[in-house]
């Protein structure tokens, strides 16, 4: 089945994509919450992840279990939080004309 979601760019700090191996034993809201605290444990896509992936197995699910999560990282961080980008940050952009953590520029896609 396709499902569509529309993302909130304003809130929304990462997405993540899974089989239905996942899915089928993970609800949506607890996948949101282990992939929440995984990154602020952790801070890092791939291991949370891994994490979803490992609990999706723990739960009994028998089908093809794969997963992955895409942080929106041009979105500036909550104050306080760990990692956060500071005002005067610098844009220095990289090969592909993207500022760090930022979408590329429109003549760069």
């Amino acid at each position: 089945d396709i499902t569509i979601h529309e993302v909130n760019w304003d809130d929304d700090e990462f997405v993540i994509l899974a089989t239905d191996g996942v899915w089928d034993v993970i609800s949506d809201k607890d996948a949101v919450r282990m992939v929440q605290r995984s990154l602020r444990q952790f801070s890092n896509e791939e291991k949370a992840a891994e994490e979803l992936v490992q609990r999706a197995r723990q739960r009994g699910s028998k089908d093809d279990c794969t997963a992955m999560v895409v942080r929106f990282g041009w979105l500036k961080r909550k104050e306080g939080e760990e990692g956060a980008t500071d005002e005067n940050a610098s844009d220095q952009e990289d090969e592909d004309g993207a500022a760090e953590g930022g979408a590329p520029e429109e003549g760069n896609r």
